[in-house]
């Protein structure tokens, strides 16, 4: 029988610490009990934020190595995701980004859309930050998916025929289209905690001139 057991997981670096401590007491909050967490440090600073995360007893911690590619190492911080999921024979993964904030019922309300309607999908939108009314994010900040759809995603990242090549967010969306999926917009008061100032953080990260997001005004 299945156990619908979820491993929370997500890439992190030194730069989103500032939402820790509220992401570490949600996690702590949430209901569904059959969960653990992950956190793949990416942090330039040859693993002292990883050994900072061992330290607040972050259940499993792992670290990638970043190169100056953003969409190159967040695929490699997910494809630890992913073999870590299989390794642990985790169910779900939940992909929770570590400055989304969210409420403890999160896991439960998106499991049972999950099991009731068949779907290995589900994601819930998140605000914008600098609490822009009525704009929402959607991306990988709360999404809860079957260990076989993630599986499935890789297959289109490594396939280098497929649109979604070397894109991890892309290919998880590719598959995910191609079933039952769920999107939530606004069910659950779910926080996206802005860096200190306001927004996302800057200059924390050594992005190149083609991947810098910080160009794109939205």
């Amino acid at each position: 029988m299945p156990r619908n057991n979820v491993l929370v997981a997500a890439p992190t670096y030194a730069g989103k610490d500032y939402a820790l401590d509220d992401y570490i007491a949600a996690y702590n909050d949430f209901v569904w009990s059959d969960r653990s967490l992950l956190l793949v440090d990416n942090t330039r600073d040859h693993g002292e934020y990883a050994a900072h995360l061992h330290e607040l007893g972050i259940p499993i911690v792992r670290r990638v190595e970043p190169s100056r590619d953003f969409e190159e190492t967040l695929s490699r911080c997910w494809r630890v995701i992913l073999e870590e999921a299989q390794r642990g024979k985790w169910e779900w993964v939940m992909s929770l980004e570590t400055d989304v904030i969210a409420p403890p019922l999160t896991m439960d309300t998106m499991l049972n859309a999950a099991l009731y309607c068949g779907a290995p999908f589900v994601t819930h939108c998140y605000p914008y930050h600098d609490n822009r009314t009525g704009e929402y994010y959607q991306g990988l900040g709360c999404v809860l998916m079957t260990t076989p759809l993630l599986e499935k995603a890789f297959e289109l990242h490594d396939d280098s025929n497929s649109p979604a090549h070397d894109i991890v967010e892309g290919a998880i969306y590719e598959v995910a289209k191609t079933n039952t999926h769920i999107s939530f917009a606004t069910l659950l008061p779910i926080k996206h905690r802005d860096a200190p100032g306001g927004g996302s953080v800057e200059g924390g990260w050594d992005w190149d001139e083609i991947t810098d997001p910080r160009v794109v005004k939205v």
